[in-house]
């Protein structure tokens, strides 16, 4: 899942906390980091094209994710501080490819108060590190997915009222286009 992904390149990577203090820039990264952050930044492209194919031919696509262009998101394109050529082309690669990917039509920001995020974490069956919560949470409010409108939702709601709400957005939304 993306949040094992995220988890091996940022959690459990000493790195990822320098970055966070240190100017949001990783100094040190591998070869093997750098294939794998331009493997899901691919992935994320090629998924976003699947998904406008798929608005092109009528279907309505909800999906929980969109990517941001905005350097060291939670979805957006990683950057490493580095005088290795090899990275450098990485870099360069990376950044454009999030460039490139097209803009949602709508995006539902959900805001929830991080106390409840990490209560809700906890009542998982599997629930995630709470070191891992707040660092995505840190994340998230740090970017903007790509879209061309926004609407912001306040998620402290149960799962069931927030779901039905945002299907209420959503039509709406889709009448009126």
């Amino acid at each position: 899942s993306s949040s094992k992904i995220f988890s091996k390149i940022f959690i459990n990577n000493e790195n990822f906390n320098k970055k966070i203090n240190n100017n949001r820039i990783r100094k040190e990264i591998s070869i093997k980091s750098c294939l794998r952050i331009t493997s899901l930044s691919i992935l994320r492209l090629v998924s976003s094209y699947i998904q406008l194919l798929k608005k092109l031919l009528g279907i309505t696509v909800i999906t929980d994710r969109w990517p941001s262009e905005e350097p060291f998101s939670m979805d957006g394109p990683k950057l490493f501080r580095t005088n290795n050529i090899l990275i450098i082309m990485f870099n360069i690669l990376n950044k454009n490819i999030y460039k490139i990917i097209p803009k949602s039509d709508l995006v539902i920001i959900l805001k929830s108060d991080l106390k409840l995020i990490i209560q809700r974490n906890s009542a998982r069956i599997y629930p995630e590190p709470e070191e891992f919560i707040i660092k995505r949470y840190t994340l998230k409010n740090n970017s903007k997915p790509k879209s061309k409108n926004y609407i912001s939702y306040e998620n402290n709601k149960n799962k069931e009222e927030a779901i039905n709400d945002c299907l209420k957005i959503i039509s709406k939304f889709l009448i009126s286009k």
